[in-house]
């Protein structure tokens, strides 16, 4: 009995650090961000309209993270059964957790707390099942995006051309990430019957009821969430006075997000690569490069800061 109450202390203590240590990189991020600056002056004269947008973009960022929640309770619920609110409450933990980690690969640590002991192994195999749908739809939209801002605007911006060869490896990466996301059980069952493998991965044996209408179920939730989660962006811009169509926000912004996913990145560094990718590619519709800054500080602000403050409290008063 002492045993485990010191292990319960002890896990206790690990939550408080990792909660404080993410409160204290957002403070840092956002207290030395000039960008933050500019916004405070912003919203000092906004007016209804700016209100409303506004408030429409926190409602995205609370369907984004539904939707999350939503597809990690399906992945789960053969393991463990748990309500909305409750995935919600794993999903913001998981940002806490995530914004410690390189490019937020810790994000199922900060979840599977939320369940019970014996079911947080597999649920971390679940939850990296999940984040795989993510990044698919990502690396699609995103690498066609590119491809089509590298088209449309060859004659109008320093971009004039691209090799066969990176459109050639694009879609090869696309093919793999597509048969390891739909053909999972199957390269498993092949890596089991190597020694090294084999006792690893029979802790993921579950894994193999992750069948074809949940494998388009939670696809079909990434693809919805990426949309919000771009639109919203969209909004962003609008939001601080950047004049642009929704086709051409939707192709630069979906290439700041496919670079910011497939380049490793640790996390201080996160949000100047963020910001640094969106003059690059938002950089060539528009020469307010302020606006851009603080649209995307904006996006960084209501979706990763304050899910990360709230999903800390989430994690500190789990029992």
């Amino acid at each position: 009995m002492p045993e485990f109450k010191h292990k319960k202390v002890l896990f206790s203590v690990i939550k408080a650090v990792v909660v404080l240590a993410a409160w204290i990189y957002i403070a840092f991020k956002l207290k030395n961000s000039t960008e933050a600056i500019d916004i405070k002056q912003y919203f000092a004269q906004i007016g209804i309209q700016e209100i409303l947008l506004l408030a429409t973009i926190v409602i995205m960022m609370i369907i984004n993270w539904l939707l999350e929640a939503i597809k990690w309770r399906n992945l789960v619920k053969n393991l463990e059964k748990i309500g909305l609110w409750q995935s919600f409450k794993a999903v913001w933990a998981g940002v806490t957790v995530g914004t410690l980690t390189p490019n937020r690969i810790g994000e199922f640590g900060g979840r599977i707390i939320f369940l019970r002991k014996e079911n947080r192994t597999t649920a971390s195999g679940y939850t990296l099942y999940g984040d795989l749908s993510q990044f698919l739809v990502t690396f699609i939209f995103g690498l066609c995006s590119f491809l089509l801002l590298i088209y449309v605007n060859a004659k109008s911006s320093e971009i004039d051309s691209i090799d066969n060869i990176v459109i050639i490896i694009g879609f090869m990466s696309i093919s793999i990430s597509s048969i390891i996301y739909f053909r999972l059980e199957s390269i498993l069952k092949i890596l089991k019957k190597i020694r090294f493998f084999k006792k690893l991965l029979t802790k993921f044996d579950e894994l193999k009821n992750i069948n074809l209408h949940l494998k388009l179920t939670t696809l079909s939730l990434s693809a919805i969430r990426y949309l919000v989660f771009t639109t919203q962006f969209y909004f962003a811009l609008i939001f601080f006075g950047i004049e642009i169509s929704y086709f051409d926000a939707l192709i630069s912004i979906s290439s700041v997000y496919l670079a910011a996913t497939i380049i490793p990145n640790i996390p201080f560094a996160e949000l100047g690569i963020r910001l640094s990718f969106s003059i690059i590619f938002i950089g060539i519709y528009t020469n307010d490069i302020g606006a851009i800054l603080m649209s995307s500080l904006l996006i960084y602000i209501i979706n990763v800061a304050i899910p990360t403050l709230i999903g800390g409290i989430f994690m500190i008063i789990r029992r």
